[in-house]
Parts: structure tokens; sequence; C-alpha cells
């Protein structure tokens, strides 16, 4: 017999089995937290670090923010920057300075007039090729004339007809324009002179703006007097078309004042419906195609055709250039150290205009990164025959990212459209989106902010 007794180690003891199950799981344990072990610190001796501080803003001017994975804080905030205070015994430090990145550039979408053209015949070459903004306008007919007898004046002349459209040109055609002039005023019981067409042609395009028909004459017979004869308003050739208006008749609610498609001068009115394109004509040229007024001396002699030929120029703004970046390793601690952090340019706010550039990043007197230029104006342009252009992406950021945990990833700033500005850059450094535009409409869009900079330190 055992001299504990004979079921003693049984109660107190392991089994062989029960022994080697915890020697498994324990070094289950083990290896998984030695391949999670082995992983960090893979990272940080990837990156000859153990530690990081950095200092940047909360937004492109915002305020200085911090943050490290070392406990107490190893740095300060102020309002006019971080401290830098280096941990006691540590010798070596890596330090990373980043500048803010640029502004974006807004976008830029306008028509340029290239030729105005008058009465006349004409050869006509673009400049480039591209769409072109063309409006023509036929010559108003002439007021008609009155027998003496009759004793109001006869009826006001026909303006003529309209279009105005955007129309692809190449530079390599030459186009061939001809200028109605308009119909000459009555005198005596005769119908006002019919206003001649505006053509334009060339190229496959055959584009007419009818001219105006002369007023009706006034006559006088056994029953009184009466309105005869006269012509009609203008038509336009083709029917299709973005603005094409047909001409007005010359009396409308018995007045005798002339028909108008954009412009009547004597009256100081426009036409609701061609407010637009009589205003991107030159003033001397707004009350093109309109009728003459009936007189009772003598009809009045209507308005001249006009061709207006403009160039549409659809651009989107350039990105934010990144901001620049500086690198330096202390053999000993630096000591208590001031970091000013640069901020992010602003996009441009107004059309056709430049980012603005980040500014630079300081780590004391040592290290200084300048900052990212800002987009530049008309760096994208629309393709093909689109009416849109998209700003350029912001230029992405310079900034390391395997140091903190804070920053893994880079993100782009988008470039924007007519209707939404580019993007603000979020990473440190990184450069602002470009704004876009739409021809048509010649829509615009602002640029993003760049990103403000950054200052890593890594022991």
């Amino acid at each position: 017999m055992h001299p504990w007794g004979g079921g003693a180690v049984g109660s107190l003891g392991f089994t062989l089995a029960e022994a080697l199950l915890t020697l498994l799981i324990i070094s289950i344990i083990v290896a998984l937290s030695t391949e999670i072990i082995a992983k960090y610190n893979k990272k940080l001796q990837a990156n000859n670090m153990s530690h990081y501080w950095y200092c940047t803003r909360k937004s492109a001017d915002g305020s200085h923010i911090q943050g490290s994975n070392f406990f107490p804080l190893p740095g300060t905030v102020s309002a006019n920057g971080c401290v830098f205070n280096p941990p006691a015994g540590v010798q070596k430090f890596n330090v990373t300075v980043i500048g803010g990145g640029g502004g974006g550039a807004s976008g830029y979408a306008t028509l340029n007039p290239e030729k105005v053209y008058s009465k006349g015949t004409y050869t006509f070459s673009p400049s480039k090729d591209g769409q072109y903004y063309v409006i023509l306008a036929g010559g108003g007919g002439g007021g008609g004339g009155n027998n003496w007898k009759c004793g109001r004046g006869d009826q006001g002349g026909r303006s003529a007809a309209l279009i105005a459209d955007y129309i692809p040109l190449k530079r390599s055609v030459y186009y061939s324009i001809v200028v109605g002039k308009a119909g000459t005023g009555a005198n005596g019981s005769h119908q006002g002179g019919s206003g001649e067409d505006t053509t334009f042609s060339g190229g496959g395009l055959q584009l007419v703006a009818g001219g105006g028909g002369g007023g009706r004459r006034r006559t006088s017979n056994f029953f009184g007097c009466s309105d005869k004869g006269g012509g009609d308003p203008g038509k336009y050739s083709p029917s299709e078309g973005e603005s094409k208006v047909n001409g007005w008749h010359g009396v409308e609610s018995g007045n005798k004042y002339g028909a108008y498609i954009m412009y009547n001068q004597e009256r100081n009115e426009y036409k609701a419906d061609t407010i637009d394109v009589a205003n991107k004509l030159p003033d001397v040229f707004k009350n093109a195609g309109c009728g003459g007024r009936g007189l009772q001396a003598r009809g009045v002699t209507g308005c001249d055709g006009v061709a207006m030929i403009q160039h549409l120029d659809i651009f989107g703004g350039g990105g934010g250039q990144a901001g620049n970046s500086a690198f330096y390793q202390f053999k000993k601690s630096p000591g208590q150290t001031l970091v000013t952090v640069g901020k992010g340019g602003y996009g441009a706010t107004t059309v056709d205009t430049n980012g603005k550039n980040g500014s630079a990043t300081r780590f004391g007197y040592k290290i200084i990164a300048g900052g990212g230029s800002g987009g530049l104006t008309r760096a994208a342009s629309a393709s093909g025959n689109s009416f849109d252009a998209h700003g350029e992406n912001g230029y992405r950021s310079l900034m390391p990212l395997n140091i903190a945990d804070e920053y893994t990833t880079s993100a782009i700033a988008l470039g924007g459209d007519a209707a939404t500005p580019g993007e603000n850059a979020i990473t440190p450094g990184a450069g602002g989106g470009g704004g876009g535009s739409n021809g048509r409409t010649t829509e615009w869009s602002a640029g993003g902010n760049g990103a403000p900079g950054i200052v890593l330190v890594v022991w």
C-alpha cells in the first residue's frame, strides 16, 4: 500500500494528457503573440522607429494640433505653433518636415470675340479648331409710306430673322459671310424696302438669317384709307439649332413702330427671349435687324444685319502642387524645439485665377520645407466638342505613410466641374483640386484649398 493512500496521486497531480493539452494551449498563445509583436517590430525596424510625435494643423489655416504614441506627450501646442520636448535619455531622432500644399486654380469659360461684321461680304478663317458661338441677323425691312390724304403713317417694317448657336469650326476652312443691309423707308404711298439676308457658309455649313420685309403702304380710296402690300418677317434656315428666332411683324396692337428681334433703340426695349444674345453684341449692333417705323412724312429705314463670331474658351484649373519635404537625423537630442507648420494655400475663388501657394514648415531654425505652388489657370481644356472641362486633381502629398498610425493613406483632392468646386486636400502637404467650367453656360467653379504641412519626429 502507498504511504499517502491509494488515490492521493490522482487527485493532486496532472495526468500526462492534461499536461500536454496545457502546453499546447500555451504554445498557441505564444505563437500568436510572437507573430503580432514581430509584425509590429518589423514595422518599427523598417522605419527605424519605435515612437513618433507629430505637429500639424486642423485645416488649411487652422490652429496647430499634435499627436503621439508616446506617453506623456513630448510636446505642447500654443497659438503660434508646437514645441517638441525630446524624451530624456534618447539621443537619435529622425525628423521629417513637409510644407503646406498649394491651392487649386479656378475654372474659366468665356466667349472671346474674333470678328464682328457689318453689312458687306467677307471671308473668315478661325484662329483654331473648336466651338464657336455664331450670331447672324439679317437686314430689317423699311417702314411703309402714306398718301397725303390719310391722316397717319403706314406700318413699320418687319424684323429680320436671328440665328445664335454654337457651331464647331475648323482652322483650315475658309468661310464666306454676307451681311445683309436694311430695307429703305418708303416715300409716299409705297411699301418699305425689304432687308437682305445674312449668310454664313463653308465646310458643309449653310446658315441663312433672312431679311425682314418692308412695311405696308397706306393709300386712299373711295371708302377712305386702307393698308396694302408689305413684306413678311425674316425666316431662318436650317431649322435645327440652339437659339433661332423668326422675324416679327412691324405692327403689333396697332402701333407703327418697326418690329425688332433683339433691341429697339428708339423705345429702349429688349425682346425677352433674345436679351442674352443682344448683350453679347457690341452696343452699336444690339438693334441689328430691326424694322423701320412707319411715319406720316416718310417711312424710316430699317437696321442693317450683323454677323459676329466668338471663340468659346473652356478650361479647368490646375491642381495645387504638394508641399516640399526635408529630412534630418539628429545624432543627439535637439533639445526643446519650436515647430511652425505651414498653411495650405487657398483655392482660387475668382474666375481664371491661380491658386495660392502653401507656406513653409519649420522645425526650429535647422529644417525648413517650402510650401507647394498653387495650381495654374487653364491647365485642363475641354476635349473634342465637349462643353465641359474638369479641373486637375491636386498633387499627392510627399509625406511618408508608414510612421504615424493616423496617417497611413494618402488621399488625392479631386478636380471639380462647373457646378462642383475642386476638393480641399486632407492629407498633410497635399495640393487642392482645380475648379471646372462649362462653356455653354459660362459657369465655373473655385479651386480647393491645399492641406497644411506637418512635422514628424521618430525615435
